[in-house]
C-alpha cells in the first residue's frame, strides 16, 4: 500500500520523461553549490545553482536538505522555492527562475513540458496564471518593466489557483516557434491570487514566514521532445479546429491583414528586418488560398502586398518587405485603416488584424471607432503586438482584441506564432494527474512500554496511560503490547476485541519493572510486529517511558529503525513521556525527516494518532524536512513557545 499511496503512475512518468533526452539544464536543481543542507537566495547567474538564475531582483530560495519546515525535494536533496502571490497584490513581490537549454528547440516540433510545485502548506493564499516560459532572449524577464504582460507559454490549471500541497506533477505540449533556448518559472498576468479559505482549504496550523504568502516549491523541470516512447503525463492532446469553426473555410483560414509600424525607431538594431525574416515564415506557414496583405505606416501609411496565399506568395512578401521604406513618424491610425481597406469582399470575413509597432502611441476615439466598426460589420478581431512598449489607452480595446502581446526583439517570432498557435486553438495548458484517492482507514497500533528500574514509581502512570489509549483505538484495530528494560518482552498480540481493559490491567500490572534502560530493542521489535500486520492498514508505534523527547533522540539506532520502517510500509511513531515531576503526561512524535521525536501538544498528538481517515491524496502525509513545532523554538518564537507550554500543562493528561 506504501507503494500505490505515493503517486506511483505520476513518479514513473516524471522518472520516465527525465529518462529522455531532457533538454533542461539541470533540471532537479541538484548541480551547484554542494552544501548539502541549508538555503541560498538565487542571486548571480549560475553563482548558486547551475544553468538557473533569478532574472530579477527578487530572490528564489534554493533548499537543501535545510533545517526548515519546508517539503523535502521531490527527488534529490535540492528544490527551489518562490512566492507567487499574497494578500496585496499591488505589494507582492513576484520571484521567478530562469534556466538553460541544451540546445535550441526545433521550428513546429512538438514537446513535452513537465514541472513538479506544491504550495507550502501554512500558506493562506494560492497563486493564480502561474506557468512556464520558454523563451529566445535569456533577459526578456529583465528587461520587460512589466512582466504581468508577459504570457505564460504553458499555465497550470488553465491559470486557475494552484491548491496542491504535496507534490504533483504538470504536464503540456508545447508547439515550438524555434530557436527558444531558456526556459522561466513563475507568474505570468494580472489575476488576484485566492484565499485558501475561499476555496474550501484550511491551511496546516504552524508558525513561520511564509503564512501570509503564495509560497510555492519547484522540482524537476523537463523538456522533452515528443517521439517514439514519450510519455507526456497527463498532458490535454493539442486540439484541433472544431467542426463548423468560422475561422476556417474550405480548407482555408481566414485573411490575415496586417499594419506594421516602419516609423524611424525600427530601424534601431535591424528590429524591421527581424520583423521582415518572422513574417516571411509565417506567410510560408499559412494554408494555400488564404488571403493576406501587408501595409506599412509611418508618418503614413503604404501597401505592401494584398493577394491569395500561392506558390510564390512568400518570395514576393520577402522581396516587397525587403524594399519597404522604413523612418518618419508613427500613424498607427492611417495605417490600420489602409490595413483594414486592403481586403473587401462586401461581407462579413472573420479577418484577423494584425497590429505591430513599437511605438508608445494613445488609442484615439478615432481608433477606437475604427476598430468597433470593423468588428462589429466584418467580424473583425485584432491582435496587437507591441514591441518593447505600450500603447496608452489599450484597455479601451478590450471587446474587440483578439489578443494583446507584450514583447521583445528576440521573441517577435514566438509572439508572431502565437497568431496562428491560437487560431487551430493550442490552449497551452499544463495538467496533472488526479490523485487517486484511497484511504487506509483500518488502523494498527502497536505499544511499547519502558519497564526499566527507573519506571517503578512509573508504572502506575504507565498503565493509566495505556489505558487511555487502549480506550481511544477504534474497536477493529489490531494491536500488539511489548515492554522492555534491556531486552523485550512481547506480551499480547491480536484484536483489540481480543482483550478486555481488565485483562490488560492485570496483565501490565503483573509484570516487574526493573533493570537498565534500553528502549532500542522493545522499538525494533514493535516495529517488526508492525511490518508483519501492515498490509492494507496504517501503523502506529507508540512508546511509554519516562525518557522526555530529547533523551529519546540520542539512541540514534532506535531512531534509524523507525526511520527505515516508515520507508517500507506506512508507519508514525509516537512518545508518552509519563513523570512525577510535575505531575503532567508530555507528547512527542518522530519526526522521521531528521530522526528525532519532537515534543507536541496534546490536540496534536491525539488528532494525529486516532485519525482514521488517512488518504493517499492528504497534504499532511507530504514528507517535510524538520518539525514545525521545533522549528519555530529554534527560531526563538517567544509567544508560540508560552502558547504552546500553556496549552501543554493546562490541556495535557495529569495522571494522578
Amino acid at each position: 500500500m506504501k507503494q500505490l499511496l505515493l503517486f506511483t503512475s505520476s513518479l514513473f512518468l516524471s522518472l520516465f520523461a527525465a529518462a529522455q533526452d531532457n533538454l533542461v539544464v539541470n533540471g532537479g536543481f541538484e548541480k551547484g553549490i554542494n552544501k548539502g543542507f541549508g538555503f541560498e537566495e538565487i542571486k548571480g547567474k549560475e553563482k548558486e545553482i547551475d544553468g538557473w538564475h533569478a532574472p530579477t531582483h527578487d530572490y528564489p530560495d534554493l533548499y537543501m536538505t535545510p533545517k526548515k519546515s519546508v517539503a523535502m525535494a521531490k527527488s534529490g536533496r535540492n528544490a527551489i522555492a518562490l512566492v507567487l502571490g499574497g494578500s496585496r497584490q499591488e505589494k507582492t513581490k513576484f520571484e521567478y527562475i530562469t534556466g538553460k537549454l541544451t540546445r535550441p528547440l526545433i521550428k513546429d516540433k512538438v514537446y513535452c513540458i513537465q514541472f513538479n510545485t506544491l504550495l507550502h502548506r501554512t500558506s493562506k493564499w494560492a497563486a493564480t496564471e502561474v506557468g512556464i516560459l520558454l523563451h529566445h532572449n535569456e533577459d526578456i524577464i529583465t528587461k520587460i518593466e512589466d512582466r504581468s504582460e508577459l504570457d505564460a507559454t504553458l499555465y497550470a490549471n488553465d491559470g486557475g489557483p494552484i491548491v496542491n500541497t504535496k507534490w504533483m506533477t504538470y504536464s503540456g505540449y508545447y508547439l515550438a516557434a524555434g530557436g527558444e533556448e531558456y526556459i522561466s518559472f513563475g507568474k505570468f498576468g494580472t489575476a488576484e491570487s485566492v484565499k485558501m479559505q475561499d476555496l474550501g482549504y484550511e491551511p496546516y496550523s504552524q508558525l513561520d514566514p511564509y503564512q501570509g504568502k503564495a509560497y510555492y516549491q519547484l522540482d524537476d523541470v523537463s523538456v522533452v521532445q515528443m517521439g517514439s516512447g514519450v510519455d507526456c503525463g497527463c498532458a490535454d492532446q493539442i486540439p484541433q479546429p472544431e467542426e463548423g469553426d468560422s475561422t476556417v473555410v474550405l480548407g482555408t483560414e481566414a485573411p490575415y491583414l496586417f499594419a506594421l509600424d516602419a516609423s524611424g525607431s525600427m530601424k534601431r538594431h535591424g528590429l524591421f528586418d527581424s520583423l521582415r525574416q518572422t513574417l516571411v515564415r509565417f506567410v510560408a506557414d499559412v494554408s494555400p488560398g488564404t488571403p493576406v496583405s501587408f501595409s506599412t505606416f509611418s508618418t503614413s501609411a503604404r501597401p505592401v502586398y494584398t493577394g491569395v496565399k500561392g506558390e510564390r506568395t512568400t518570395e514576393v512578401v520577402d522581396s516587397l518587405m525587403r524594399r519597404a521604406s522604413v523612418g518618419g513618424g508613427t500613424n498607427v491610425l492611417a495605417g490600420l485603416q489602409l490595413a483594414y481597406e486592403s481586403w473587401d469582399e462586401g461581407k462579413p470575413d472573420s479577418a484577423k488584424m494584425i497590429l505591430i509597432s513599437d511605438g508608445q502611441f494613445n488609442v484615439t476615439p478615432q481608433i477606437i471607432e475604427l476598430v468597433r466598426n470593423q468588428h462589429d460589420t466584418y467580424g473583425r478581431r485584432l491582435t496587437l503586438i507591441q514591441i518593447e512598449a505600450r500603447a496608452v489607452g489599450v484597455d479601451q480595446l478590450e471587446h474587440y482584441l483578439d489578443n494583446y502581446i507584450y514583447t521583445t526583439q528576440s521573441e517577435l517570432s514566438q509572439a508572431v506564432a502565437q497568431i496562428k498557435q491560437r487560431k487551430i486553438g493550442y490552449k497551452g495548458i499544463a495538467s496533472h494527474c488526479d490523485c487517486i484517492e484511497e484511504f487506509a482507514d483500518t488502523m494498527n497500533y502497536h505499544f511499547v512500554i519502558d519497564y526499566s528500574g527507573s519506571m517503578r514509581e512509573e508504572k502506575a502512570r504507565a498503565i493509566f496511560a495505556m489505558r487511555y489509549l487502549f480506550d481511544e483505538i477504534p474497536d477493529n484495530a489490531m494491536i500488539s503490547v511489548t515492554t522492555f528494560n534491556t531486552q523485550s518482552q512481547k506480551l499480547y498480540v491480536g484484536p483489540k476485541t481480543g482483550i478486555t481493559m481488565g485483562e490488560l490491567t492485570m496483565m501490565l500490572s503483573a509484570n516487574f519493572a526493573g533493570g537498565g534502560t534500553d528502549p532500542t530493542p522493545g522499538i525494533k521489535d514493535g516495529v517488526r510486529l508492525a511490518e508483519s500486520m501492515s498490509k492494507n492498514r496504517y501503523s502506529h508505534l507508540v512508546l511509554i517511558t519516562d525518557y522526555g523527547a530529547v533523551r529519546l533522540s540520542r539512541h540514534v539506532d532506535m531512531g534509524q529503525i523507525i526511520s527505515a520502517g516508515a520507508d517500507r510500509f506506512d508507519l508514525d511513531a509516537y512518545a508518552i513521556t509519563v513523570s512525577n515531576e510535575g505531575f503532567v503526561t508530555t507528547y512527542s512524535e518522530f519526526d522521521i525527516p531528521s530522526k528525532r521525536y519532537v515534543g507536541v501538544g496534546r490536540s496534536k498528538f491525539e488528532n494525529d494518532l486516532f485519525r482514521l481517515n488517512r488518504s493517499s491524496c492528504d497534504f499532511t502525509s507530504q514528507p517535510y524536512h524538520h518539525n514545525p513545532t521545533n522549528a519555530a523554538m529554534k527560531n526563538g518564537a517567544k509567544r508560540f513557545l508560552g502558547g504552546l507550554l500553556k496549552a501543554l500543562i493546562e490541556g495535557a493528561v495529569s495522571v494522578q
